[in-house]
Parts: C-alpha cells; structure tokens; sequence
C-alpha cells in the first residue's frame, strides 16, 4: 500500500485505528475515547498486520512496510513490534501478535476486522474473527519448519501383560534364595559328635577344642558329659534319676 494513498479506518472490537491520522483508539474504564499517537512505521506495520491476519509476514516485508528500505538501527522492527503489543492490550483479549522465529511475526484477530473509508459512513467487514481451532491450526502450521521431513513411525512397544505373571514368580524365587543364603551367612550351624568313653558318653559341639577324656576315668559309669567349646559338664545317671524323681513328686 503507498504510503502517499489514503488509509481505509480499521475497526476491530473495541479498536479503531485511523491510517491518515496515525491514531489507534479505544474507549478507557469510564468509557470515553482515548488515542495512541503511532509512529509512522508502527501505523504502517500495524495496518499491513492487521489486512494479513492469520498470516505470515516476514520480517523484510515489514522492514519495506514501516521504512521504505530507509536505513535504520537493527532493533527497529522489534521496538515497534514491542509498542504495538503494548498499544493493543485488552480484557479480555481482541488482537494477539506472535513472534514466529527465523520466520517473522503473525497477528491473530479474536474479533471481526472491519473497513471504513475516510469520510463514509459505509462499514464493510474484511474478516471474520479467528475460532479457537482455527487458532490452534495457525500455531502448528506456524511452528513447522518448511520442507520438514516426516518423522519415521516409532515401532509399537511389545506387550508385557501375558509375560508379567511369569516375571512376577521369577522375582519372587530369587527372592526366597537371597533370604535363604543370608540365613546360611548369618547363622552358625554346630556339629554336635557323641562317643562312648570309660563307660561313659561323651558329646562334644566344638572340635576346635576338644574335651580331654583323662578325668573322666575318676567318674563313675554311665556319666553323661555335657560339652560346650570348653565347658564339660558331667551328669551322672544317678542326678538325672534322682531329677526325674523330684519331677514326679511335684506333679
């Protein structure tokens, strides 16, 4: 659009923006008419956004639209951009401008876009406002890098219901032998060896120290010797006797 010919006024929702004047409008909280003056470049930019919502516009368009190929600093599109999102802040939201990377910037019109010549009274509407599923699609199409290759299908992950019975009986087997070699490493099994000797019977349960028999000889027959490492212990048949005796009497 020349820059030299007369702007159609754009309205959408609550906004108006008048291209001649470089002035955007839009009422306050108590409802009267409050104007933003925009710069040149930012009516420019603004006004091709707004004839190409839901589109792409690349960033050189831009840079032609808003300076005319005029030479200027680097950030230049990106601080009109930033001021024109600052401009057209609402509740709830009526215009959105996204920035799309390596690709430019994309305007999103939540409410219809409509046309008024300057000194008419005529209103023509340009655009319908853009559906929630229309929005989404925008966003995915915008987000795709062209000439994307398509991801190859991932093979389906096999199943583990039918082995998952059987997985569960193994980890419970292992687990058993694990519990069973702890209580082989934790306790200490003893051997217990019994032999007749001078008449008497001797078991002895540690053979690290065995019991010397020689005072056994001193001790009469049918002795029963008790032996624990060291320790011997002599019960004769005569004590267990008299012990059982004692045990009867008292029942």
């Amino acid at each position: 659009m020349s820059q030299h010919q007369s702007m159609p006024i754009l309205l959408f929702g609550l906004f108006t923006l008048e291209g001649d004047r470089r002035i955007l409008q839009r009422p306050n909280a108590e409802g009267l008419p409050a104007e933003t003056r925009l710069s040149e470049a930012e009516c420019q930019i603004l006004t091709h956004l707004l004839l190409h919502a839901g589109k792409v516009c690349s960033k050189e368009t831009l840079l032609q639209m808003g300076w005319g190929g005029r030479p200027i600093s680097p950030n230049s599109l990106t601080v009109a951009i930033a001021n024109l999102r600052r401009y057209l802040v609402s509740q709830p939201a009526e215009v959105e401008i996204r920035s799309l990377p390596r690709r430019g910037y994309m305007l999103t019109l939540f409410v219809p876009l409509k046309e008024r010549m300057p000194g008419g009274n005529r209103t023509d509407t340009l655009l319908p406002p853009a559906t929630d599923e229309a929005a989404g699609q925008s966003d995915v199409l915008a987000s795709v890098e062209p000439m994307s290759a398509p991801a190859e299908a991932e093979p389906p992950a096999p199943s583990v219901t039918g082995s998952g019975h059987w997985l569960l009986w193994i980890n419970l087997l292992a687990l058993t032998i694990l519990l069973f070699l702890a209580m082989l490493i934790r306790f200490e099994w003893l051997t217990v060896q019994c032999r007749q000797e001078s008449g008497a019977t001797l078991c002895i349960l540690d053979e690290k120290h065995p019991f010397k028999a020689g005072a056994s000889s001193l001790l009469p027959e049918d002795t029963l010797w008790l032996v624990a490492g060291k320790q011997a212990i002599p019960v004769s048949k005569q004590a267990l006797l008299k012990a059982q005796e004692e045990q009867d009497d008292e029942e």
